[in-house]
């Protein structure tokens, strides 16, 4: 119960805990008290969007300049753990790292003056990769879609491999942290490859020397990340085996899904124990059967 309180239970491809909403903002009347004027930092709550174990993601308003933003809070305020503020730092160091066209961008990180943490960055209004893969035309795949969604595992692509470059090994690649972009107002390109966005970069490993707190959750005995997306040496647990590879085989994970519309282990019904033997031992099921 432990293990899938920290990675999911199998079969589990929820979708990313503070996802960038795709509806609208609520009109000013519907929103709700509990956030109405509420200032965080200099910028000014919104809605929830979403949230998670570590902390909860808002939308809000910065006024200069004026734009909005997607807002996320650390839990617990002042009273937050060492090792919880170490992995939100973290996820700020990552981002500020990071200026790519399909990664979110981070724009402010600051404490308040009564201790919550918080950071600033470009709100993406959109759906998941998984959410566009379920509005896809359904039957089987013509040449015409796969070309599509090649196209777009492409843009993915260039994305990681961009954080890679900056020696940033994200760890938690999956249809929920990756995000399609609603249209530019005017495009009606129906068949164009859209753009896509990475996020939740909260599990990421800095891979330089000279960054020393970048492998304290997997010395502390804690396996991170998506299970049927998790590579055999994330599910074992042995932070000296995770590097760029890592990433490469949730991207395979993620095209065959995006191909065949189906995983290449069945896990969901599979214990812990069962799933991660799985993983490790056994050869992925035919894209063909």
């Amino acid at each position: 119960k432990r293990l899938e309180r920290i990675i999911g239970r199998p079969g589990e491809t929820t979708q990313t805990r503070h996802s960038y909403d795709s509806e609208p903002p609520a009109p000013a009347q519907h929103r709700t008290s509990a956030h109405e004027d509420r200032v965080i930092g200099g910028f000014r709550v919104v809605r929830k969007l979403g949230e998670g174990g570590m902390g909860v993601v808002y939308e809000a308003e910065q006024k200069h300049p004026r734009r909005s933003v997607a807002l996320k809070v650390i839990r617990g305020g002042a009273l937050v753990s060492p090792d919880t503020l170490k992995l939100f730092r973290r996820e700020i160091q990552t981002l500020a790292r990071l200026n790519h066209s399909g990664i979110a961008q981070l724009y402010e990180a600051g404490v308040t003056d009564d201790g919550m943490h918080f950071f600033a960055m470009e709100l993406v209004r959109g759906e998941t990769l998984s959410d566009w893969l379920r509005s896809r035309p359904k039957g089987p795949v013509t040449p015409a879609e796969l070309k599509l969604r090649l196209g777009v595992f492409r843009r993915i692509c260039d994305a990681v491999a961009y954080a890679h470059q900056k020696g940033v090994i994200h760890r938690d690649l999956k249809p929920g942290n990756i995000l399609i972009p609603k249209p530019v107002e005017g495009a009606s390109i129906q068949d164009a490859v859209p753009d896509v966005k990475v996020l939740d970069f909260g599990l990421a490993r800095i891979t330089d020397s000279d960054v020393q707190a970048t492998t304290f959750v997997t010395e502390m005995g804690k396996v991170r990340g998506t299970l049927p997306y998790m590579s055999p040496e994330q599910v074992r647990g042995n932070p000296d085996e995770i590097d760029l590879r890592t990433d490469v085989y949730a991207l395979g994970v993620m095209l065959y899904e995006m191909v065949t519309g189906k995983l290449p282990y069945d896990i969901s019904k599979a214990q812990i124990p069962e799933a991660v033997r799985i993983i490790c031992e056994e050869p992925p099921r035919s894209m063909t059967s």
